[in-house]
């Protein structure tokens, strides 16, 4: 018999404590790289934002908030968010990229509360389950959504909801609750104003109620919720010019492109992800399979939400397939968070039956099934950490591209880290400025030809070697330069370049990778500089020049000479 002591409630509290504790580690560790995740929003961010503004400030037009949209789909919700990330922190994405973590943990949570209570007992079943959900939750697979926070600001919040329904449908089923049940058509309904892909859980808590043996007149109200979010997303639908038309005759085509969505969080060859999207197929489909042909009501109802969560992704594979499988795509970072939830489903069901199945030694089989889910969180993090690195390397080039953005300059190298479609940029450009928002939020030492007043050099002032300067043409008589840092002063956020005559001819930002990308490859130099110079005129040498703290004249600090343009490189 279970002693007191052993069912206190401090005893529980120590263990989901235990269980949500490798959920708070990795997303205290990806907190830690918000900081080198570039401060400019990316992509479709700029697009989204200039639906809602007039001018300089944004409508007051509610018809246009509702309809508002990034690509086809509905994102009322996620620009609402930006409104307050402008208002908060001047657009700043790591502002957006902290809160999508925020989410992603607020998810891993829901998860980990949603397992059946068999599975985390032990002392060591809790914390090895929230190894398990935290690894596939965070999964650097998903790294776009991560990094462009924009992203992860519609994508997470969209699966969070979904998940938040699922565990209110388990609810109002367990407890009978009319107040279970209103969160279930809560979270639907605002996952249905977050992103239309959402559409595919109304189907998915259809069935998942069906299931539950909820009563006929709930079941009537998750029709009519699903049928209305269907027809607002119908009525509202259009498909973006550059955009493939819906691939509806070729199932091939589907087919392959749902397969490889799947398993690209596992694999990063889509010959692979291809197969273990039809085997993660296969395997929860037998999975399921094999508790509905029990009948037993007890294991139907542990199993239900996390069947809801499948059937929210597979949905979301097929919709995205229909519509993209003739543009290509289907390995993209932004679907891995929704992937991800199919083989999270597969590994608890599969649990289940584990379960069962040894139902002698419950705990030896859940132990094998947790090791099974480990192989999966390891697949995914040796999949995903060069999709990190990719978006982080990216991110090391948001400073140049704020100097483009504010000094104007049509440098497409740095302008792609941001955005393919610059011109929605100057667009903005106008709002963008009077809300100080970023990069608008720091006023630049000068602009081009500017007259400064530089104080008086010392006399030994260091020469920067000019074969280590890297000089490239961007347009016009612009060049953009690439230098390594120079020793001697604290680092400051700008350095400008200024001739004899005291005219402002360029400006530099810092480039250098994160610290701890630089202690891994066992960089500790000076950190590295990139910036745009307009050479025109100018001879000799130029004043490398930081401002002074005290509002003073600038203080050179290093003499360059005028570099050679080169060729691209």
């Amino acid at each position: 018999m279970t002693s007191p002591v052993e069912d206190s409630p401090t005893r529980h509290r120590v263990a989901r404590a235990a269980g949500l504790a490798p959920l708070v580690a990795l997303a205290l560790l990806w907190a830690s790289l918000v900081p080198s995740m570039g401060r400019m929003p990316s992509n479709d961010y700029y697009g989204i934002v200039g639906q809602v503004v007039d001018g300089d400030r944004f409508t007051s037009d509610p018809l246009r908030w509702l309809l508002v949209k990034s690509n086809e789909h509905t994102v009322v919700l996620p620009t609402l968010i930006y409104v307050a990330n402008v208002a908060l922190f001047a657009g700043d994405n790591r502002a957006l990229s902290a809160l999508s973590l925020l989410f992603l943990l607020a998810l891993g949570c829901t998860l980990w509360s949603l397992l059946p209570a068999g599975l985390r007992a032990g002392r060591l079943a809790g914390p090895a389950w929230g190894l398990v959900l935290a690894g596939m939750v965070f999964t650097p697979a998903a790294a776009h959504s991560i990094v462009l926070g924009f992203s992860g600001t519609i994508w997470f919040l969209s699966n969070l909801f979904a998940a938040l329904a699922a565990h209110r449908l388990a609810a109002s089923a367990a407890e009978r609750s009319g107040v279970a049940f209103a969160g279930v058509l809560a979270a639907a309904g605002l996952g249905a104003v977050t992103y239309s892909t959402n559409l595919s859980l109304w189907p998915a808590l259809l069935v998942g109620a069906v299931l539950l043996s909820l009563p006929l007149r709930r079941l009537a109200l998750l029709a009519g919720g699903g049928a209305l979010a269907f027809a607002f997303a119908a009525l509202t639908y259009t498909r973006p010019d550059q955009h493939a038309a819906p691939v509806v005759g070729d199932p091939v085509a589907v087919g392959k492109f749902l397969a490889v969505y799947l398993g690209a969080p596992l694999a990063t060859d889509p010959r692979l992800a291809g197969p273990l999207g039809i085997a993660g197929l296969l395997v929860g489909g037998a999975f399921v399979a094999s508790v509905l042909l029990r009948s037993d009501r007890a294991e139907i109802r542990a199993v239900a939400p996390w069947l809801v969560l499948q059937l929210y992704a597979v949905g979301n594979a097929l919709g995205t397939a229909v519509a993209r499988a003739g543009m290509g795509g289907a390995r993209s970072s932004r679907y891995a968070s929704v992937a991800i939830l199919f083989w999270i489903g597969t590994v608890v069901i599969g649990a289940l039956l584990a379960a069962r199945t040894g139902a002698r030694r419950p705990r030896v089989w859940t132990r094998l099934t947790v090791a099974a889910g480990l192989l999966l969180v390891a697949a995914t993090w040796v999949h995903g950490r060069p999709i990190l690195r990719t978006y982080r390397e990216r991110a090391t080039l948001h400073p140049l591209a704020e100097l483009a953005i504010v000094h104007g300059v049509p440098d497409r190298l740095a302008l792609d880290a941001v955005t393919p479609a610059p011109q929605e940029i100057d667009l903005l450009r106008h709002f963008m400025i009077a809300r100080r928002h970023v990069p608008f939020d720091r006023p630049p030492l000068a602009t081009y030809g500017q007259a400064v007043t530089v104080g008086p050099a010392p006399s030994r002032l260091p020469a920067l070697d000019p074969a280590t300067v890297v000089a490239t043409p961007v347009g016009g008589p612009v060049v953009r330069l690439k230098l390594q840092g120079i020793h001697g002063f604290a680092r400051p956020a700008e350095l400008l370049l200024v001739d004899g005559e005291g005219a402002a001819r360029g400006v530099l930002r810092d480039v250098s990778p994160p610290w701890f990308v630089r202690l891994r490859r066992g960089d500790t130099g000076a950190r590295r500089w990139a910036g745009y110079l307009v050479p025109t005129g100018v001879s000799g040498r130029l004043f490398v020049c930081v401002a002074d703290p005290g509002g003073g004249p600038l203080n050179p600090v290093a003499v360059l000479p005028v570099p050679a343009p080169a060729r691209d490189r």
